[in-house]
């Protein structure tokens, strides 16, 4: 497979990081979500994440964050974790410079205060 094809199936090592990565959540979120609820937004990240990437070397790594944020937003929305933080969410349906930019001015001016989320909707 080249480094321009989408990576769509996963190999030994991935599969293996992204048992690592279910282990790490599945601890994060004790007393939260179960380990199916864990695996099957894992797996439901990285083909969303895989569709997309050109190059493997850290799919494993950001379908793990990518599933943390969105078991968090989940947790949040599900009223199962209360920690009084402001959510801003941007939606980014055509300029991710203009989004990413501002994206990151709330990320910086609110540190720790906020979660704050960039999803692209186009």
């Amino acid at each position: 497979m080249s480094q321009h094809e989408p990576h769509a199936s996963i190999t030994i090592d991935q599969e293996a990081a992204l048992a690592s990565g279910a282990d790490r959540l599945t601890r994060e979120f004790e007393g939260t979500f179960g380990r199916e609820t864990i695996d099957r937004f894992l797996h439901s990240s990285y083909a969303e994440l895989a569709v997309r990437a050109t190059v493997a070397n850290y799919l494993p790594l950001l379908t793990e964050k990518f599933a943390r944020q969105r078991l968090r937003a989940l947790a949040k929305v599900d009223g199962l974790q209360v920690d009084g933080k402001p959510t801003v969410l941007f939606l980014c349906e055509w300029s991710w410079f203009t989004s990413g930019r501002e994206f990151c001015w709330t990320r910086v001016g609110c540190g720790e205060g906020a979660d704050v989320h960039l999803v692209h909707v186009g």
